[in-house]
């Protein structure tokens, strides 16, 4: 039997991991929404259009579809309030067109930013009460899901890195500038995170996506802080720089994900600064 299923946001960071993903499973069969053109094929196919165009929208048969990826967030990094209420504004627009059918799956991206400026291991248990403005969009629209009563999946990354990822994350921009011999300028040395490969994330959603019993919201982390420190002395250490800068290291936000590991046997495969180090030497040409 052909699932079928929606995505939107296919063609960012996380939407080209998990679209990879998706295309490995023979059963699915994939429609994807973009303001871009995109050419389609026997497995995927394209639709080009704007979310925040409410027409275009109103147009979306769903009724098709067993299962929505919705992933698409515009703007990031960039979290402002602009931003963010404009994003709200579509999810729950497409939301609330979608569970007018009662029988999707919704699979959503929410973020670790929802819990605020608490420090050490939070789970699922914990109330969300960030208060920034990308924070506040994010746990409005998981309020609004909850309220409807629909099946769904509320996945909140830690802090993801990974090819593709926007080249003013703090990775790709250190690795930039060291290449081209550039002044490193960072002013959160000792912060400390959970940061979790794309490509861990991207497995997870989709693995948790082909179990019928699991739903709910799902932390996705790898247990393990590390400090921004730590990652620029190694990426200093891997291009061969001298590094000379001093750094301590706080506790920072960390994921428990027994919740998602117990229920779907999910783990992540890079973890703490040597999972980051063994995931750029692993892609050619990157370091």
């Amino acid at each position: 039997m052909i699932l079928k299923i929606l995505v939107t946001g296919g063609t960012g960071f996380l939407g080209k991991k998990i679209i990879s993903h998706l295309l490995k499973e023979p059963e699915y069969e994939l429609t994807c929404v973009s303001r871009v053109s995109n050419e389609s094929s026997s497995k995927i196919n394209w639709v080009r259009g704007d979310l925040s165009d409410l027409d275009f929208v109103e147009c979306l048969d769903f009724s098709e579809y067993e299962q929505i990826f919705h992933l698409a967030w515009e703007g990031l990094p960039n979290r402002s309030a602009y931003y963010s209420q404009k994003n709200y504004n579509i999810s729950l627009n497409l939301i609330q067109r979608i569970t007018k059918y009662t029988d999707i799956e919704l699979n959503i991206v929410g973020s670790c930013l929802e819990y605020g400026d608490i420090t050490g291991i939070v789970s699922e248990e914990i109330r969300p009460d960030g208060t920034d403005d990308f924070a506040k969009a994010k746990i409005s629209l998981y309020r609004v899901i909850q309220e409807l009563g629909v099946q769904y999946r509320w996945f909140r990354p830690f802090f993801m890195y990974g090819e593709g990822q926007s080249d003013q994350s703090l990775i790709p921009n250190l690795i930039s500038k060291l290449k081209n011999k550039l002044p490193i300028q960072i002013k959160s040395m000792s912060n400390s995170h959970d940061f979790i490969c794309v490509e861990d994330v991207a497995n997870a959603i989709v693995k948790a996506s082909r179990t019928d019993y699991s739903f709910g919201d799902y932390n996705l982390g790898t247990g393990a802080s590390t400090s921004v420190g730590e990652i620029v002395e190694l990426f200093h250490q891997e291009l061969d720089v001298e590094f000379n800068m001093e750094y301590t290291k706080n506790l920072g936000l960390i994921s428990d994900s027994k919740k998602i590991e117990q229920q779907i046997g999910w783990h992540p495969e890079f973890i703490g600064l040597a999972g980051i180090k063994n995931y750029y030497k692993s892609i050619d040409n990157y370091l």
